[in-house]
């Protein structure tokens, strides 16, 4: 869904248009090179976007990560989530029978 209010919403929480470093990521890259393009359009100028999206990071891109979720899991959730980690529980009583 388009947010017609995207731009006014990232001012709001980075006012600094030529020094804040922004980096946009998604799930498959496409999202955030469209919400690059509006930022710029934004006059945002410190742009940088996830090539690829989450779903082609590996756990060693970025080491820093807070929690204990893989990184291609960041773009999921409500019930996309619970059913995933239903998934990974069924994986794991598998590998024990």
């Amino acid at each position: 869904m388009i947010n017609d209010e995207f731009v006014k919403q990232v001012e709001q929480e980075i006012p600094d248009k030529d020094n804040a470093k922004v980096l946009v990521a998604c799930g498959e890259g496409l999202r955030s090179l469209m919400a690059i393009s509006k930022l710029h359009e934004g006059e945002y100028r410190n742009l940088a976007w996830l090539a690829g999206g989450f779903n082609r990071a590996s756990d060693s891109d970025f080491p820093a990560v807070e929690g204990p979720e893989k990184l291609q899991y960041a773009t999921i959730g409500g019930a996309s989530y619970y059913f995933l980690q239903l998934l990974i529980l069924l994986q794991a009583v598998g590998k024990e029978s």
